[in-house]
């Protein structure tokens, strides 16, 4: 899932890319079903072993990335991600202006 491959690598959006998962048969790729989503977990040699899943906070759709030997406590990761993510999400309605050109010159993406 952690793919060191792809390190430095920005898709479409100019976001970096920093997992890959395959739809078709990849070898050290399980898959485990929740009752409301997916795991998936990749046993590595050359990119990182770890596990992925995503679920949804505030509309957005987010993806947990963590280490194999946390798959059987996902619903506790999701909710301290949650938890994490109430505690300081900041609602983009309360952005101005100043918040993102600050946000824009500190990534290097300026305009």
């Amino acid at each position: 899932m952690l793919d060191s491959f792809n390190a430095g690598k920005r898709d479409n959006a100019d976001s970096p890319i920093v997992f890959s998962v395959n739809d078709g048969p990849y070898a050290g790729i399980t898959r485990f079903d929740r009752s409301d989503g997916v795991v998936m977990c990749r046993t590595g040699m050359a990119a990182q072993s770890g596990c992925g899943t995503k679920f949804d906070f505030a509309g957005a759709e987010i993806t947990l990335l963590f280490p194999m030997a946390k798959r059987d406590d996902v619903d506790n990761l999701i909710q301290k991600a949650t938890e994490a993510l109430d505690q300081f999400a900041v609602p983009s309605s309360s952005l101005t202006d100043g918040d993102l050109d600050a946000a824009r010159s500190k990534s290097g993406k300026a305009d």
